[in-house]
């Protein structure tokens, strides 16, 4: 792979798309079978998604952020929103591992400072979540701080 290497790093339309389509879908369900009244609960309901989608928005386009591989350290977009980015050496990765959240796939990266998460539904690019998931484990493959329990 040549480095460095960088990846959009934000929500993908159709998950916005998503939560704004289940949120108003749920209001119109609401509406339609209740005869028009919305209480507090199916209210914040519908509203809640919504709310989130409008968030996701303007976190994709005011926001923008990128995943780099670069020679010696990953830059990894982390915290709420994925708004602060954390620079992440590969000597400091000890462990990576794939995990599944429903329908999303989760690369886990175990460090010394804790645990860093790279979600595939922020990798708009296909392939590109196999690519750096085997990148970053041949990294931790030549770390020689490393041990394996055999």
């Amino acid at each position: 792979m040549n480095l460095p290497r960088e990846y959009l790093y934000n929500p993908t339309w159709r998950i916005i798309t998503f939560l704004f389509g289940a949120g108003l879908s749920w209001l119109i369900l609401v509406k339609a079978l209740d005869a028009g009244r919305l209480n507090v609960f199916n209210l914040s309901f519908g509203l809640i998604p919504i709310a989130m989608a409008l968030l996701l928005v303007i976190r994709r386009l005011a926001l923008k952020r990128r995943l780099v591989l670069d020679t010696d350290a990953l830059l990894l977009p982390t915290g709420f929103l994925r708004v602060r980015a954390v620079r992440i050496p590969y000597d400091d990765i000890n462990r990576v591992w794939r995990t599944r959240l429903v329908w999303i796939d989760v690369l886990c990266l175990g460090t010394k400072r804790g645990k860093f998460e790279i979600l595939t539904t922020l990798l708009p690019e296909p392939g590109s979540f196999t690519a750096i998931g085997q990148f970053l484990n041949s990294q931790v493959q030549r770390n020689p701080n490393v041990t394996t329990d055999s």
